[in-house]
Formats: structure tokens, C-alpha cells, sequence
């Protein structure tokens, strides 16, 4: 997925450095802010407005806005609990555990030992696993 950043120089070929600049510091630092593509429309869409010269009208506008505000809600962290986050690097959990004095008893890691199974027999509740 392309950044916002890259999706104003590829509609914006012509935009100066200044406004660059400018643009992409509202939609980095008040992308939290923009709660629907209307908040980023009204933030930056006269500007861009005003860059684009006659080459694109008010829809043109809004729908490059529609694919940054898409961009700025991939990107930023999600408050909710069941977000994915991409990680920089693999997890060890081993390495994580050597830090705890919990030995090999963690919750979720431990080590069953082998259980036997009793079958056959004729009373009820034979058949049940038996830990040993």
C-alpha cells in the first residue's frame, strides 16, 4: 500500500516542497484527529485544491483524500483490543523466560507427563485416562 506521501507525488507531480511539507505534517501529526474522510477533506483539500490547478475537481480531490485517509487508518496503531501489530522482529519466548524464576512451570508451557490409558474392565469409569 502506498504512503500519503507517495500518493501526493503521484497525484501532485507538480506540488512545491514547501506545501509537500506542510500537508504531510497535518495528515502525520493529525491523522488521530481525522475521524472521517470529510475531517482530511476539510483539513488539506483547498490547498490541494489550489495545487492541482484545474486538473482535478472537488470529486478528484476528495477521492485522492478517500486514499490517504484508507492509508492513515492502516498505519496508525488501533485502540481496540484485537489489533495486529507488526513486529519488528521474531519472538523468543525462550529467551523471555529465562528472565522469571518460575523454572519450567509456566502457565500455557508446561510439560505434561505422559498419562496411561486403562481399557477394557467391565466397571463404569474404566477406560479413563489416568495421569502416573
Amino acid at each position: 500500500m502506498a504512503t500519503c506521501a507517495e500518493i501526493l507525488r503521484s497525484e501532485f507531480p507538480e506540488i512545491d516542497g514547501q506545501v509537500f511539507d506542510y500537508v504531510t505534517g497535518v495528515l502525520h501529526s493529525g491523522s488521530a484527529d481525522f475521524e472521517s474522510v470529510d475531517d482530511l477533506v476539510e483539513a488539506v483539500g483547498e490547498l490541494l485544491q489550489e495545487v492541482s490547478g484545474d486538473s482535478k475537481d472537488d470529486a478528484g480531490i476528495r477521492a485522492v483524500c478517500q486514499r490517504m485517509y484508507n492509508t492513515l487508518r492502516l498505519t496508525e496503531p488501533q485502540t481496540q483490543g484485537n489489533s495486529q501489530v507488526l513486529l519488528d522482529a521474531p519472538i523468543q519466548l525462550s529467551k523471555i523466560t529465562e528472565n522469571y524464576d518460575c523454572g519450567t512451570k509456566l502457565p500455557g508451557l508446561l510439560k505434561r507427563e505422559q498419562s496411561s490409558v486403562r481399557r477394557g474392565g467391565g466397571r463404569k469409569g474404566e477406560g479413563c485416562i489416568y495421569g502416573g
